[in-house]
Formats: structure tokens, C-alpha cells, sequence
């Protein structure tokens, strides 16, 4: 009798053990670390406003106006690109070279910085300083050369220098293939008139002028 009572016994203590054991212990359980910085979310911002250059003036006067540039930021806050998308066209492209050279941070978000793209507006007023020195015509945006299919095919590769008469607004007047491949000289003249340049000016001064232009086409 005494036998079987302990028996009943240990074997009740064996089951209460054995199902202790298998209860999860409260430091057993990991603790998560709450991630945290102090500003989780922060709108993209403006670090250095590039003073704009204003543009040349066209028979005397200076167009004025409000440009609207698109600037899209990677995550490490570097310019990816910059165009203009309102605004008058005699002011669009000092407008987007004003935010190239400006400087940005992108938007973060739960702490992270992620690619962005925001509105950055550039104005141009009778009241903007106008740079009293002589500028040289420029290239402002080029665009990039096709190389035609059968020099392509046959690995035909070269420079061509092409002479460009620009007028004060620093429109293509004239643009001439002078060296190079001849094969690759159409090309070339299709690139420049898809290009965009700035006048040579003087005291702000729009002034027509010659501008020598180098188009290379390298093996692909």
C-alpha cells in the first residue's frame, strides 16, 4: 500500500518536472534592440545655393523670369540629373547649371537615405548681378554621337573637328565638318545641331562668334 502510494507520488513529481522543463525560461527569450536616430524622417534640403549667372542680355535687354528645374539625388546626396521643365528657354540652361552646382541632401526616411527627386527653382530678376568679364562660347549640353552602322560594323573610329558660327543668343548659324573620317562627319554635324551652347559674351553681352567643336567616336 505504502509502495504503491509512493510510486503514484514520484511519478506525479516526474510529470510536474518534466513539464517545468520543457516551459520556456523568461531570460531564455531574446530581446529585440530598438533601432533609432534622431531625426527618422527628414524632408530632402538645400546645403549651398550656387549664385546664378545671369544670362546674356539679347539687343540690349536681359530676360528675366522663374525657372523650375527637376534635381534628382542618389542616396549619397550626389546630382544624378538636373533639368529645367518651365520657365523661359533664355534662362533654362544657366538654370540647371546654377543646380549642378549647388548642393543638396536627398530625403531620409525611417533613418535611411533614399534617392529623390524635388522641384528647386532658380529666379532671375532685374535686380541679379551681372558678371562685368569677357566668357568665351561654351558647350552647355552635348549631346552624345551616333556612330552610322557601317562604321560601326567595321570598327571605324576618329575625331571630327567641326566649326560652329553661334549668334548672340548662342544659336547654330552655321556649323561645318572640318577634319576627320568622312564617313563619321554627318554624324557629327547631327550631334552639334542636337547640342546646346552658350554665346561668347561681353560685359553680359551676348556676341556672335565662331566656336570650335570636337566630336569623338570611339570603338563600342
Amino acid at each position: 500500500m505504502a509502495f504503491g502510494i509512493l510510486s503514484r507520488v514520484l511519478a506525479a513529481t516526474f510529470a510536474l518536472t518534466t513539464l517545468t522543463a520543457q516551459a520556456p525560461s523568461p531570460t531564455a527569450v531574446p530581446l529585440v534592440a530598438a533601432t533609432s536616430c534622431a531625426r527618422p524622417n527628414v524632408p530632402a534640403q538645400t546645403v549651398h545655393i550656387e549664385p546664378p549667372v545671369f544670362p546674356p542680355s539679347i539687343d540690349g535687354k536681359r530676360p528675366t523670369g522663374e525657372v523650375e528645374v527637376i534635381v534628382s539625388l542618389d542616396e549619397a546626396n550626389n546630382i544624378v540629373s538636373a533639368h529645367a521643365r518651365n520657365g523661359p528657354e533664355a534662362l533654362r540652361t544657366v538654370a540647371e547649371e546654377t543646380a549642378r552646382k549647388s548642393k543638396f541632401t536627398t530625403e531620409i526616411i525611417a533613418c535611411k537615405p533614399v534617392a529623390k527627386s524635388f522641384i528647386f527653382v532658380v529666379r532671375y530678376d532685374d535686380t541679379a548681378p551681372c558678371e562685368n568679364r569677357d566668357i568665351p562660347a561654351r558647350t552647355a549640353r552635348a549631346y552624345p554621337p551616333e556612330t552610322p552602322k557601317y562604321a560601326r560594323d567595321h570598327g571605324i573610329t576618329g575625331i571630327v573637328h567641326v566649326a560652329i558660327d553661334l549668334d548672340e543668343s548662342g544659336q547654330i548659324v552655321k556649323a561645318e565638318a572640318t577634319d576627320g573620317p568622312e564617313i563619321l562627319r554627318q554624324a557629327a554635324l547631327s550631334s552639334v545641331r542636337k547640342s546646346v551652347f552658350a554665346p561668347h559674351t561681353v560685359n553680359c553681352v551676348g556676341q556672335a562668334s565662331r566656336y570650335e567643336y570636337v566630336v569623338s567616336f570611339e570603338a563600342r
